[in-house]
């Protein structure tokens, strides 16, 4: 892996991070969540992508990252759909 792409890749995790904490000072409500997962999914698809090579990695490798995607979707899935549906008390 080249430094090159390393620091890139590092700056750009930077600037989502610093577009969610940014969100979440200026922008209440709904827009924030939307905001900041999509920031999250950036810097998951960036770290994948360049950290763990899955450019260049064997089929099987690309199989279990897309699996492990998937699971921590679902999981993600639940996780919001508990908080949207919680009564308040």
């Amino acid at each position: 892996m080249n430094y090159r792409h390393a620091l890139l890749t590092w700056l750009g995790t930077a600037l989502l991070l610093g577009l969610s904490v940014l969100t979440a000072v200026l922008l209440p409500g709904r827009t924030q969540y939307l905001i900041s997962l999509a920031s999250a999914m950036g810097i998951a698809a960036l770290i994948m992508l360049v950290y763990m090579q899955l450019r260049s990695a064997d089929s099987i490798l690309r199989t279990f990252a897309l699996a492990g995607l998937v699971w921590w979707s679902f999981l993600l899935l639940i996780t919001v759909l508990e908080v949207l549906t919680r009564q308040q008390l």
